[in-house]
């Protein structure tokens, strides 16, 4: 059988902390660079996954 393949796009999106909480890192986006500071700001800071969709992300992230 061959190895679970790692989802690049998800593994760069998502972090696991210390505690087991799945993390998405959030990343200022086109559209918010012209906006105003606050916002870039606040689009920086990480923010936790909704247990609905920690079943998906453990599916394309075999080591999670």
């Amino acid at each position: 059988m061959p190895k679970m393949k790692t989802h690049k796009g998800a593994a760069a999106r998502v972090k696991i902390t210390k505690g087991g909480i799945v993390m998405r890192v959030k990343r200022v986006l086109g559209a918010a660079v012209k906006a105003r500071t606050s916002t870039k700001r606040s689009n920086r800071k990480p923010a936790p996954v909704k247990p609905q969709d920690v079943r998906a992300l453990k599916r394309l992230i075999p080591g999670l």
